[in-house]
């Protein structure tokens, strides 16, 4: 629900999931992690992070003389991480694995370098742009749909954005529990992302609205998403077929101010007609 973690982790990560552990994360906000000789945050298990946010967080490793800038999120060995409508922005190096990883409907930017994969890991909808280096990956199956802005990536299929500028607009609030970055109106990720492979809702938990072709945006920010599913002007009846003449129906009477007319017929206890 929005939560904010941040602070100095000394020899430790602000999150450390050990390789026995399985966690999901959602809706939770990492931001302002520095982490001392290791990264900001740390998988060596399972870890599904869900509509999360990780900003200006990062590894700090000290020798003698000087000290080095590591990883906002590592993932390790052996270890399973899977992205879900996640932003990683304005950080040092984003995103290190040389485990699995899976992203989707993902936006990495603005960082000094945004991924580096030496393990299996696949990208379906998600942009990697506007970072200094945007990839540096040995392999990196793309399913799909996704956005690069240096062309580094090492994507391929048709459906792919290969070195383009995805228009991004400011990271923030941009309603949500958690910030993220948005898209400019003249995003080409806009309407740029598959149904099928779409999540239902973006970043901030907003419904996925579909454009002309039925197309969702690409990234973890849906340009036209809305607090309901419904659209405006649309009727939808649910009724329960256990129970004769129990039903209720809705209509969205203003998308802007989704305003809405509900109608419930039920009936009492004793069998009478209720509205």
């Amino acid at each position: 629900n929005g939560a904010r973690i941040t602070g100095v982790a000394e020899r430790f990560a602000g999150l450390g999931v050990p390789a026995d552990s399985v966690v999901t994360i959602n809706d939770v906000h990492f931001t302002g992690i520095q982490a001392r000789g290791t990264a900001a945050l740390s998988n060596g298990g399972t870890l599904r992070l869900v509509r999360t946010t990780i900003s200006n967080s990062f590894g700090e490793f000290c020798g003698r003389v000087v000290c080095q800038v590591g990883w906002a999120l590592d993932n390790g060995f052996n270890a399973t991480l899977m992205l879900e409508n996640v932003t990683i922005a304005s950080n040092g190096k984003a995103l290190s694995s040389i485990g699995d990883l899976a992203l989707t409907n993902s936006t990495i930017a603005r960082n000094s370098i945004g991924l580096k994969a030496q393990g299996r890991a696949t990208a379906v909808n998600t942009i990697i742009a506007g970072n200094d280096e945007d990839c540096g990956v040995d392999t990196l199956e793309s399913l799909g749909h996704n956005l690069d802005g240096d062309g580094s990536c090492g994507f391929d299929q048709p459906t792919d954005l290969p070195g383009a500028n995805p228009r991004l607009g400011a990271f923030g609030d941009h309603g949500g529990a958690v910030p993220t970055v948005a898209l400019g109106a003249n995003s080409p990720a806009i309407d740029a992302g598959a149904p099928e492979t779409c999540s239902l809702v973006d970043g901030r938990g907003f419904v996925r609205a579909y454009g002309p072709n039925w197309d969702c945006d690409i990234g973890a920010y849906e340009h036209d998403g809305r607090t309901s599913g419904i659209q405006p002007a649309l009727t939808a009846t649910w009724f329960d077929v256990r129970e004769d003449g129990h039903f209720f129906n809705i209509q969205v009477l203003d998308g802007d101010r989704d305003e809405v007319l509900v109608h419930w017929n039920a009936f009492d206890e004793n069998g009478d007609h209720l509205w």
